[in-house]
């Protein structure tokens, strides 16, 4: 039910509101008879609309306004009065009265039109107050968002600047939004130019060529460049764009956001790099090498165990290794006991190769840890002894050498 607070010096026309507006049973009217009272009653009870007569002694209905306004109040207002001439109305509305309403004539419509005016007003206001909170929520979220996050308009004005592109950037929102230009481009690539989020808000256009793109469709763009800099320092940054649209499902302008993945790129190149320096050493043995895992899965091979098993790498990665002896069960027990103990010494196995035949070993096995200490996989060597004692060659199996 809507709480209705009636201003007016004339008790009849307050009873005579009251009457017409309660019997809809949508509306509770709290009357008085003065502007200095309703101020008292407003700071103590919420109201969802004030009704105010506009002459009245002492404050007048438009200075009553003045005063809840400049106070913050924004409840709904509606002049309700005898009084019409045209500048009372103009300088009713333009003081944030929400309906100027006359006074005379037919009661049953005069008040009809007045609890019409306070359903709109409530209801609007209401409604109001709904998009109000949903937009500062919305503007909570954007400027908690991770990445450094900005959005445009479809002329590229810079809307919003959150607060992780302004750490990223070194450059303050109060400074930069509203401002158009491509300007959002110059902490980034030193000067102001189209990025990837003007590639999205003109479809005819294409993506920058120093942009690589990662994902593309309607509505969105995911790419990555290197031709960036943070801090003054050459930077690899990772760029979403996806459009932004109205409450009307119309294209209102492009948020972008960068992830600064310079450190990663290193990583995988790095990683990139260990794996080829380890293949090099892999092939470059003459006795069978293997990599495998704590899962005791073979990881990667050489030529020479290529020879040794009659298999194919692309056959033997990704196997189990215990699988290539006569006894995998005893072969299991031996890599349980190298994670257990930490190494293994002159364990016999039997390696059989894919043509059938049996090639007697001695299992020579050592953990390998990571970085962090935690296992990561086991190196082991396969000896094949010489009849009467020696070795006749290695088969030697080592652990991947894994980050970390």
């Amino acid at each position: 039910m809507m709480q209705v607070l009636h201003v007016d010096d004339e008790p009849v026309i307050l009873e005579m509101t009251q009457f017409f507006l309660e019997r809809s049973g949508e509306v509770q009217v709290t009357t008085c008879t003065s502007a200095e009272e309703a101020l008292g009653l407003i700071e103590s009870t919420e109201f969802d609309a004030v009704i105010s007569d506009y002459e009245m002694p002492g404050m007048n209905g438009i200075d009553f306004l003045f005063e809840l306004r400049c106070a913050g109040i924004t409840v709904p207002f509606i002049i309700f009065t005898g009084r019409g001439r045209e500048e009372v109305v103009i300088e009713a509305l333009n003081q944030g009265a929400d309906f100027y309403i006359h006074k005379g004539g037919e009661a049953r419509s005069q008040f009809a039109e007045l609890r019409n005016a306070v359903r709109q007003a409530v209801e609007k206001y209401q409604a109001d107050q709904e998009v109000r909170v949903s937009e500062r929520r919305i503007s909570e979220i954007f400027h908690h968002l991770p990445d450094a996050t900005f959005a445009v308009d479809c002329g590229g004005r810079i809307l919003a600047w959150n607060r992780a592109m302004e750490e990223m950037s070194g450059v303050a929102a109060r400074e930069i939004v509203g401002t158009g230009g491509h300007v959002y481009a110059s902490p980034f690539y030193g000067i102001s130019r189209p990025t990837l989020v003007d590639a999205l808000l003109h479809p005819g256009e294409e993506v920058d060529a120093a942009y690589t793109v990662i994902q593309q469709e309607k509505g969105l763009i995911i790419a990555e460049t290197e031709e960036a800099s943070v801090d003054g320092r050459p930077a690899v940054l990772w760029a979403k764009v996806t459009l932004l649209y109205d409450q009307n499902g119309n294209v209102a302008g492009a948020i972008e956001s960068v992830r600064d993945i310079t450190a990663q790129k290193q990583a995988e190149k790095e990683l990139i790099l260990a794996g080829e320096y380890r293949r090099t050493l892999i092939e470059a043995h003459i006795d069978p090498l293997v990599t495998i895992g704590p899962d005791r899965r073979i990881t990667d091979v050489n030529a020479a165990t290529e020879t040794l098993t009659g298999l194919g790498r692309t056959a033997l990665i990704g196997t189990d290794f215990c699988s290539l002896f006569t006894d995998p069960g005893r072969a299991e027990d031996v890599c349980k006991m190298v994670m257990a103990d930490g190494a293994v010494r002159e364990y016999p196995l039997a390696i059989q190769g894919a043509d059938g035949d049996v090639c007697p070993v001695l299992f020579y096995g050592t953990i390998y840890l990571g970085r962090d200490e935690e296992a990561r996989g086991v190196f082991a060597e396969l000896h094949a002894p010489l009849p009467g004692g020696g070795e006749q060659g290695i088969c030697r199996v080592m652990a991947p050498s894994l980050p970390g």
